[in-house]
């Protein structure tokens, strides 16, 4: 992504879908996903997973997802309820 406008629309779908992924856009043998960690409506972390084309069967996208989305959610429901999360120095 060059150009502020492309970078805003994927911004816009990454959004709406609750994720980012990537097949081999930064390295030919690279595939990821990424989740965001919120607190109080804010975005605070994320979480992602990078792993070799050769070790990702097709059918294993789903799979990773979920367990990006719950161990998002695992940490969450360890954050404070009220009150700032501190970044570290």
């Amino acid at each position: 992504l060059k150009e502020a406008k492309s970078l805003e629309q994927e911004l816009k779908k990454i959004k709406a879908k609750g994720y980012a992924e990537t097949h081999q856009e930064f390295s030919d043998d690279i595939n990821g996903f990424a989740v965001g960690l919120f607190h109080q409506e804010q975005i605070v972390a994320s979480i992602s997973i990078s792993i070799p084309v050769f070790r990702f069967p097709k059918d294993s996208g789903k799979k990773l997802l979920s367990l990006l989305q719950k161990t998002a959610n695992n940490i969450h429901q360890h954050l404070p309820k009220e009150g700032k999360v501190h970044r570290a120095a």
